[in-house]
């Protein structure tokens, strides 16, 4: 746990797995189960209010340090992380999209 992400955004809850899965991806790192699990049992206990944050590292080709909170009440997390100027791009149109829309895995 951290305090102190002022550079942070919102996302919908439902979307904060597939928006995991694509920064990992574009950091180069593969996003398993077990990070999975490590981001539930993490953000149990954030919440945005008190400024309280899960952190964690994608340690791909490109490190990317991310952080998560939860908002009591709401249908949202945050989001925000330290990306490499090559990535911040991507990140920031994957979190438009996440801010707009309900991402889901197509099923085969």
């Amino acid at each position: 746990m951290s305090r102190n992400h002022p550079q942070s955004t919102w996302i919908f809850k439902e979307n904060l797995y597939p928006w995991l899965k694509y920064v990992a991806l574009c950091c180069g790192y593969d996003f398993d189960d077990g990070d999975r699990a490590a981001f539930e049992h993490g953000i149990r206990s954030t919440d945005v209010e008190s400024n309280c944050w899960f952190d964690y590292s994608f340690p791909g080709h490109e490190t990317c340090q991310i952080y998560l909170a939860l908002d009591p009440g709401s249908s949202v997390v945050f989001v925000g992380g330290e990306f490499p100027d090559s990535l911040q791009q991507q990140v920031d149109v994957l979190t438009d999209i996440a801010q707009l829309y309900w991402l889901q895995r197509m099923r085969p």
